[in-house]
């Protein structure tokens, strides 16, 4: 029973489909992000550091995979290591989300890691976000975070907002020019 409502034949089908291979934000249905979004919203050690990249925004210049990477990552470990004190870091990214650019990416991680803690020890796991329950979490409250952004449309970004520890970081924030 969910908000007063029986599920259906074919919601109950389309969960058990999704309980068994994972949930992704953008794919599901409403009621199936609703009942996500309100477990998560429930969840009290949950902290959520965001960066958000405005494409638009970004100059031709910096898109550049090594580029690009280096430039939002900075920005989001940055943000990472002020907020948290640790000597150890396990950093995982869905592997899907950057299958063509891995290398690039996970060397630019390090990178930065050096740059900004040279004495942290890391390491740097590209599941699918399937088989981790971690990576869907993530998925659905980035898919609120840009909800908010690109459509203004903060249904599902109130139910996770006091997750954040601070208001998304717009690394194009002064920025005034759309490249497209």
């Amino acid at each position: 029973m969910i908000s007063g409502k029986l599920l259906s034949a074919l919601d109950i089908e389309y969960l058990d489909k999704k309980l068994c291979s994972g949930f992704h934000a953008t794919e599901d249905k409403q009621q199936v992000r609703d009942i996500f979004f309100s477990q998560i919203s429930r969840m009290d050690k949950i902290q959520v550091n965001s960066v958000v990249v405005r494409k638009n925004r970004t100059n031709p210049v910096l898109r550049e995979p090594k580029k690009f990477y280096a430039r939002f990552l900075s920005s989001l470990l940055s943000y990472v290591f002020q907020a948290y004190s640790f000597s150890d870091l396990c950093i995982l990214i869905n592997g899907c989300a950057i299958t063509a650019n891995k290398k690039v990416f996970k060397q630019t991680v390090a990178d930065e890691i050096k740059n900004k803690m040279t004495n942290c020890k890391f390491r740097i796991f590209f599941p699918e976000s399937s088989t981790f329950y971690h990576l869907q979490i993530v998925d659905y409250i980035s898919w609120a975070i840009y909800r908010k952004w690109e459509n203004n449309d903060c249904q599902s970004y109130d139910l996770i907002k006091d997750k954040l520890r601070k208001p998304e970081l717009d690394i194009f924030w002064n920025g005034d020019k759309d490249y497209y």
